[in-house]
Order: structure tokens, then C-alpha cells, then sequence
């Protein structure tokens, strides 16, 4: 198997929709063990991953968040009711979202969803869509 490089993972993920363990969000949930979660970018330079923690659109957890992006579940999704995608991104490592193909990996979000996922992850971090390595640098500081 050929090796992956930086950029072939950095185009791969995005866009990805995972069975994300709870204990990777920081929390416990009782009669739960996971949230769905997409990848909106990777940065594999930097070894991150900015995912977006996924949760029923009719949850009380959904009327909290400050930036909710709602997705209608589609076969190509996996996603098996509406969900509302916090816009408050949490980085993880990405040996961590790599461990979870592809057994908990669901599904791909459409390439609108995507898009205007990103784009409003882009507006509220104020990085233009020509300045995505602005995100990079915000992101890889912020790890360090």
C-alpha cells in the first residue's frame, strides 16, 4: 500500500462523518458511548484536525450552541436523524480521527454541507477561502 502523504490526507478527511467516542469529546453521557462528528479540516503538518461534534437537532444540547449548522440524514451521510453540528470546532491529534477508520466512519457529508460548513468556520475564525493557511497557523499555534 502506496504511503499517504500530508496532502493526500489534508484533501481525504474533510468532510468525513464519524461515530466519535465520547470520552474523545471530553465528556460522558449516560446510555450514550458516541456522538457523531465530521472532519471539516486537516491540517496534517501540524498533526490536527479540526471536527465539528454532531448532536439530534432536537436535543437541549443543540438549543445551547451559539453556531449550530443543521444536516438532514442522507445515505451518503450515515446519519440516521436530523443533526445539528456545533460550529465551535474541537482540534484533535490526527492519529485520533485516523484510529477511527474506518470502522466508526458513517458517511461523507454533501459537498455543500462541506462547504458551508467550512465557510462559516472560516467567517466566525475571519479567514477568507484564499486564506485557509491563516486557519492552519491559528489551529497549529494553538496546539503547540
Amino acid at each position: 500500500m502506496p504511503k499517504r502523504t500530508e496532502a493526500d490526507i489534508n484533501d481525504r478527511l474533510p468532510g468525513n462523518v464519524y461515530f466519535v467516542p465520547d470520552k474523545f469529546w471530553g465528556f460522558r453521557a449516560v446510555g450514550r458511548d458516541d456522538h457523531p462528528g465530521v472532519c471539516l479540516f486537516c491540517f496534517a503538518e501540524c498533526n490536527s484536525v479540526m471536527m465539528s461534534k454532531g448532536t439530534g437537532a432536537s436535543s437541549k444540547a443543540m438549543n445551547r450552541s451559539e453556531n449550530p449548522y443543521l444536516v438532514f440524514p442522507t445515505k451518503k451521510n450515515g446519519l440516521t436523524k436530523e443533526t445539528a453540528f456545533d460550529l465551535v470546532p474541537k482540534r484533535f491529534r490526527l492519529h485520533r480521527v485516523l484510529l477511527l477508520e474506518p470502522e466508526r466512519k458513517i458517511g461523507e457529508l454533501d459537498e455543500a454541507d462541506r462547504k458551508a460548513m467550512q465557510d462559516e468556520l472560516r467567517r466566525i475564525f475571519q479567514v477568507d477561502r484564499k486564506s485557509t493557511h491563516k486557519l492552519y497557523e491559528k489551529v497549529c499555534k494553538e496546539g503547540e
